[in-house]
């Protein structure tokens, strides 16, 4: 199954803003105890060499299958441009949704990002058979003032005992500290590549 997204729009702006923060394992009960919800996340990293770009009809491959076609042509180039310098590819599992997102490196806060739907069965069955290093963890929705969402990864396997906290924002002018930050907010991450999860899956993956 593939999935057309000509009437579509990525993210506004295609930007990610957020600030990332370490979470001691014993602040977990009160987070959970004011939780608004939590889902269970699979994710996974395909190498360079299975990703193929389809500039015909703007498309996106994994191993050669179809995930995503039809990328309006104000978005291709910068797709193309994230892909060609090794910029992270990844699939995921999102409780029953899938996607299939490329993201940029940091500048502090901030970083490119393009995400698209794609087909959940067809990203299980790409973790479950290509080998591809991944993470799996546990998202929790913490709910903050000012209508802003926490979201607390509990990592599980080889990273078990890792506990991330990431606040998406929509401006990177906003002073979270202003707003009142939990106090189980441990160490800022915040561009600090080496606690991407993409760095986190190469780690869990070679130790």
């Amino acid at each position: 199954m593939k999935w057309s997204i000509a009437n579509q729009r990525a993210v506004p702006e295609n930007v990610e803003i957020e600030r990332r923060f370490l979470v001691d394992v014993e602040s977990l009960p009160i987070i959970r105890a004011s939780a608004s919800g939590e889902v269970k996340i699979d994710q996974w990293y395909p190498p360079s060499g299975e990703i193929g770009l389809l500039p015909e009809n703007r498309s996106i491959a994994l191993s050669g299958r179809m995930m995503i076609e039809g990328i309006p042509e104000s978005d291709w180039k910068g797709v193309c441009e994230l892909i060609s310098t090794g910029s992270g590819v990844r699939i995921r599992t999102k409780g029953e949704l899938a996607f299939l997102t490329v993201k940029g490196r940091w500048v502090g806060a901030a970083r490119a990002e393009y995400e698209w739907p794609v087909d959940t069965e067809l990203v299980r069955q790409f973790g479950e058979t290509q080998g591809w290093v991944g993470i799996c963890k546990t998202r929790i929705l913490f709910p903050l003032a000012d209508e802003l969402l926490c979201e607390v990864d509990i990592f599980s396997g080889i990273l078990d005992g890792l506990i991330i906290a990431e606040i998406e924002l929509p401006d990177q002018g906003i002073q979270l500290e202003l707003i009142g930050l939990p106090v189980w907010l441990g160490d800022e991450i915040t561009g600090l590549s080496e606690w991407d999860n993409s760095s986190l899956a190469k780690r869990s993956h070679y130790p």
